[in-house]
């Protein structure tokens, strides 16, 4: 799966960063993952960022095989979430996500193009959390 997640104690940030070849299934697999960490629930801010992946369709048979076991990663988000995307795709689709959580499900969600956007969106620092992230696509 090209996507991790890691609590920062020193941020109170949570953050999700993907790389590599990325399709719905792998999203969905990843947040449905990550739901079942207890850090996610102390953190203050959930930052994931799109940065690096590219996207990648997923069978239409093997979606619908496993949209039912999926269902749940399309709940809303519990806390703020922002959404670093610098490239056009996955800002565009950040966004659609972002305005369908914000329109039916009152969650607080943005979407920003660059960490700095994302830091000040958040009122705090979040350099740890950015080397986080960059040292994680490194590894792949």
């Amino acid at each position: 799966m090209p996507g991790d997640y890691h609590y920062l104690d020193d941020s109170d940030a949570y953050v999700t960063v993907y790389w590599g070849k990325l399709s719905l299934l792998d999203l969905l697999e990843t947040i449905l993952s990550r739901a079942q960490d207890p850090d996610l629930k102390t953190a203050k801010v959930h930052v994931i960022d799109l940065s690096e992946p590219t996207w990648a369709e997923a069978p239409s048979e093997r979606l619908h095989d496993q949209v039912d076991r999926l269902r749940q990663a399309f709940a809303p988000p519990k806390m703020r979430t922002i959404l670093v995307a610098p490239g056009e795709f996955f800002y565009g689709f950040a966004r659609f996500y972002a305005i369908v959580q914000v329109v039916y499900a009152s969650a607080r969600v943005d979407v920003v193009r660059s960490w700095d956007e994302a830091a000040a969106a958040a009122g705090m620092d979040l350099t740890s959390a950015r080397a986080w992230a960059k040292e994680r696509i490194a590894r792949g």
